[in-house]
């Protein structure tokens, strides 16, 4: 009977099973605190780093695709004019083994987002352009938009949009004023217009000759552009104007209306203007333009 109370009382006194249990929840606890401050602290810096990362390959993308559509614009062979793809990266990756969001892109023609107007002191001449539009779907970095409008490369974000690639306008004769504009429209074909998701898509563009359009209007009164990013084209208007020795407030004025979302070009003196529509067949792949 002693001898039982004695073992009792040994095993009452034994610590160590106790000091097990209190560590195991200590280090349970730090692990808990060290995942829960990299998850709220670290993952959200990570992924606003890999989603503008993400932005700039898109940016790059979208270069890569005027500079594919330039060539076939440009190309003097009427007879063959191949279709060209180009890569766009939709969304970016996660970061593995940690909770976040995966970003996400949507790709699509874009229908009506310009209309120009080109008035002369006799006739009103309106061509309403589709073009290419790539919309993020961010959950970190903030969101943008690529968006491929009459020959330009727009970038849109909350804070407000630039021209990063021009249209084609210039003038010719500086002297005389002789201004020469393409205006590129986009239509889509195979009823492949949009997609959306993660992956890496393409879109495929061929040039169509048969739809191109030639008018040479003079005496040029007005020059106004609908679009979704007036401001944009108003600095790029301005700037090839000034750098054309035209003077503003002589020989022209601009005035911007957020409103309506046009920017309007009135010209003092008499100008000639070179029209050309050129047409963009342009699919979203899979598939094949046919």
């Amino acid at each position: 009977m002693n001898k039982r109370k004695k073992n009792t009382r040994h095993m009452k006194d034994d610590s160590s099973a106790v000091v097990g249990i209190v560590t195991s929840i200590l280090l349970v606890g730090l692990f808990i605190s060290i995942f829960a401050i990299i998850q709220t602290v670290y993952v959200p810096q990570w992924m606003e780093e890999i989603e503008s990362e993400h932005m700039n390959v898109v940016s790059g993308q979208f270069s890569q695709m005027k500079f594919a559509i330039d060539l076939q614009l440009l190309g003097t062979n009427q007879t063959v004019n191949p279709s060209i793809s180009s890569p766009i990266q939709l969304g970016s990756e996660k970061i593995p083994y940690l909770l976040s969001s995966r970003a996400s892109g949507t790709l699509s023609v874009y229908e009506e987002c310009t209309t120009i107007f080109v008035e002369n002191i006799s006739h009103s001449h309106i061509f309403v352009l589709n073009g290419i539009r790539y919309q993020s779907q961010n959950s970190y970095y903030v969101d943008q938009t690529y968006l491929y409008e009459s020959g330009a490369v727009i970038i849109s974000q909350r804070e407000g949009s630039f021209l990063s690639s021009p249209p084609f306008f210039y003038l010719q004769n500086q002297t005389n004023k002789d201004m020469i504009m393409t205006l590129v429209n986009v239509t889509s074909v195979g009823r492949k217009s949009s997609t959306n998701g993660y992956d890496t898509t393409l879109i495929r563009t061929q040039y169509d000759p048969a739809l191109d359009q030639t008018l040479v209007l003079t005496n040029i009164t007005t020059l106004r552009i609908a679009t979704q990013h007036p401001n944009s084209w108003s600095n790029y208007m301005n700037e090839t104007l000034t750098d054309a020795a035209m003077i503003y407030g002589q020989d022209y004025t601009i005035d911007v209306s957020t409103i309506q979302n046009t920017v309007t070009i009135s010209y003092a003196s008499e100008n000639t203007c070179s029209l050309y529509k050129k047409t963009l067949k342009a699919q979203i792949s899979p598939g094949w333009i046919t």
